[in-house]
């Protein structure tokens, strides 16, 4: 089972622009990455949680965004491969740690 929660709140809109906050968690129940359901290639359920800041200036023509992703930084698996009898190891792949950042942009 999988849900995703997001927000879009406008905190201000006047003259000067817009400010918002968006808001988000993505949730995915506990799942097998293998036809056979290995124990030991489980992953448990977990939730990422983002969000970002967005200003926007009146005339549209500027904006900017302060942003992160996975801001607990929860440690999490996107599939994982069993080749132990093959080659004596599983092949893991790991999700995104935290990310953050700013992107600026204009409209011409």
């Amino acid at each position: 089972m999988t849900f995703n929660l997001g927000a879009d709140l406008t905190l201000f809109d006047n003259d000067s622009g817009r400010l918002s906050f968006h808001p988000d968690m993505a949730y995915q129940s506990s799942q097998f990455f293998e036809v056979l359901n290995v124990p030991r290639l489980r992953q448990s359920s977990y939730a990422i949680v983002g969000a970002h800041l967005d200003f926007e200036t009146a005339d549209g023509r500027w904006n900017a965004s302060v942003w992160g992703k996975n801001l607990t930084n929860k440690f999490y698996f996107t599939s994982r491969v069993d080749l132990l009898a093959g080659f004596g190891l599983d092949y893991n792949h790991i999700g995104n740690p935290r990310t953050y950042g700013v992107t600026v942009g204009t409209k011409f």
